[in-house]
């Protein structure tokens, strides 16, 4: 990774949540391994099974391989962090030879309805259309309401499927295709947990 490769502006990004708590935004980086399995230890079973799917009491090597393995461009991670923990993390990897890129977010408990998934999904946004991805995929638990609006917030106009438990969906990365970017939309809300399938 070379500083070259990245917007300058857009490391260490402070905001302040809609609830007054201050965050910070940045890019993943390769000594984040430690601070993603403590994130880890602090989530629910509840937004554990809603993330991965099925019970996983730690991260495997391989996937914080997935979290990790960013290059800012076809693959991209950006976390919210509150002093030296993560509380968020919003990531795509792009499938090659394509424009399309899964896209998956996770936001430990204490830090759900109150904005930051939307916060760092729309910094994900900017970043992917910048980088010449169009289109957003993903996968989620067809029974959790908090994916389904933040899906309807973002992208009221994605294709979606239901087989089973899950939920896919495809949705336009173009203007036509995304509701508005403005800030008014990250109110705190509900829970926030999209799966990529390779994750």
């Amino acid at each position: 990774m070379t500083s070259s490769l990245l917007e300058e502006s857009e490391l260490g990004e402070s905001v302040r949540l809609a609830d007054g708590a201050p965050v910070t935004l940045r890019e993943m980086r390769g000594d984040d391994i430690p601070r993603l399995r403590r994130l880890h230890t602090r989530l629910s079973r509840r937004t554990v099974y809603r993330r991965f799917m099925t019970p996983t009491p730690r991260l495997s090597e391989r996937t914080v391989a997935y979290f990790t393995d960013v290059d800012h461009l076809g693959r991209e991670a950006l976390v919210a962090t509150s002093g030296d923990d993560i509380v968020a993390v919003a990531q795509y990897h792009q499938t090659a030879g394509t424009t399309e890129a899964e896209v998956a977010i996770l936001v430990e408990d204490a830090w759900q309805r109150r904005g930051v998934g939307r916060i760092l999904i729309k910094r994900l946004i900017e970043r992917a259309r910048r980088r010449g991805i169009r289109v957003f995929t993903g996968t989620m638990l067809s029974e959790n309401p908090g994916a389904l609006a933040l899906l309807r917030v973002f992208f009221p106009d994605a294709v979606t499927e239901v087989s089973g438990p899950e939920l896919t969906f495809r949705a336009s990365l173009a203007p036509s295709g995304i509701r508005s970017l403005d800030p008014a939309l990250f109110e705190p809300r509900s829970r926030e947990a999209i799966l990529p399938r390779s994750a």
